[in-house]
């Protein structure tokens, strides 16, 4: 069994995923993404992995 977690333990946890999270998603909106769906990736392989 895990060591017992004190609300102060959880409340910085909770600080610094959110802080990731926020990170996370200012980097997906403010970087170029290269998508393409299951479906064109199994219908052209090739094309979906160069790009």
């Amino acid at each position: 069994m895990g060591p017992d977690r004190t609300e102060p333990a959880q409340a910085v946890t909770r600080s610094e995923v959110l802080g990731s999270c926020q990170k996370l998603g200012e980097a997906r909106q403010s970087l170029a993404a290269h998508v393409f769906t299951y479906e064109q990736l199994t219908a052209e392989p090739e094309r979906g992995m160069r790009g």
